[in-house]
């Protein structure tokens, strides 16, 4: 008899790309299997126990759609199963200095001395508060915090940070390491991302880095 026990993962990114396997029994040689009523190749294991299957990419020529649950089903050896169904999530990076982690840094009235406090993260919460009331993304919309102040984009140094390349292409490997080490708040954490947003660049001009360098 044709069983489906399990499937995993269930979730992954709005733009697609997740790789998702099947498990349960007797799958025979070709499955056919969709993810929110879309046919999409399967490939199953020899002892016919294991499907797995790529969720479809969504770019600007295919749309985005929308968040939230897609079901997932399997028909084999005419059996029509229905898997678990698979959240896509819209997966936001916020990813910069000050501006990202909450610093703020001030004059005192009538003096030049320089005042530096830390305030709730206003950036990444606002952007997600503002993607939640978007019907497309609702409460499928996740925002990571991966400030980091006072740091360099193009290379190590600025608050003992290894540089915002470095640690750009730690948080896109899912590498826990990408964070600011004292308090972080990657809150929604989740790799990969759908879009990554870099406000960085004023302290490395001001290290004297060519503009051109500087994104």
């Amino acid at each position: 008899d044709v069983q489906v026990a399990g499937m995993a993962p269930t979730s992954g990114r709005l733009t697609g790309g997740t790789i998702v396997t099947i498990t349960g029994q007797n799958f025979g040689n070709a499955p056919q299997v969709t993810i929110g009523g879309q046919s999409v190749a399967a490939a199953v294991n020899p002892a016919g126990t294991e499907i797995t299957f790529t969720v479809p990419v969504r770019n600007a020529t295919t749309g985005y759609g929308s968040t939230g649950p897609a079901a997932v089903t399997v028909t084999s050896q005419g059996r029509y199963l229905k898997a678990p169904s698979f959240t896509r999530y819209f997966t936001v990076l916020a990813f910069g200095d000050s501006l990202t982690w909450g610093t703020t840094t001030y004059f005192l009235p009538g003096t030049t001395q320089k005042v530096s406090g830390q305030v709730s993260r206003p950036y990444p919460r606002e952007l997600k508060s503002l993607l939640e009331d978007n019907p497309q993304f609702g409460q499928y919309a996740l925002v990571t915090n991966a400030g980091w102040p006072g740091e360099y984009v193009t290379s190590s140094g600025g608050n003992g940070s290894p540089g915002g390349a470095v640690r750009s292409a730690r948080c896109t490997a899912g590498q826990q390491n990408c964070f600011f080490p004292t308090n972080p708040d990657p809150r929604d954490y989740f790799a990969p991302f759908d879009v990554a947003l870099f406000l960085e660049g004023i302290n490395d001009l001001n290290t004297g880095a060519s503009p051109s360098f500087v994104t």
